[in-house]
């Protein structure tokens, strides 16, 4: 399973039609609440949280992952105009 919190840049753009109390600023401390920090500190102790957060190394990462990261990497092409 992944999760994606969402960039503050996805939160700012989603401010401008969403309700009160979605921005970044307002749903950071939930997403800190929630999250289990497993590969590091983050300099405040977030340890005993419902939702682990790890990060797998790239040289773990199933065959897929690493597909799908590698086409990720190459560049975009822009259409024939």
């Amino acid at each position: 399973m992944v999760a994606y919190r969402g960039t503050p840049d996805d939160y700012a753009e989603g401010r401008r039609t969403a309700p009160p109390g979605w921005g970044w600023g307002d749903v950071l401390p939930f997403f800190r609440k929630l999250e289990h920090e497993m590969d590091f500190d983050g300099g405040e102790s977030r340890q005993g949280r419902p939702v682990p957060i790890r990060r797998t190394p790239m040289e773990d990462w199933a065959p897929l992952s690493k597909a799908v990261h590698a086409y990720a990497q190459r560049p975009i092409r822009s259409s024939p105009t």
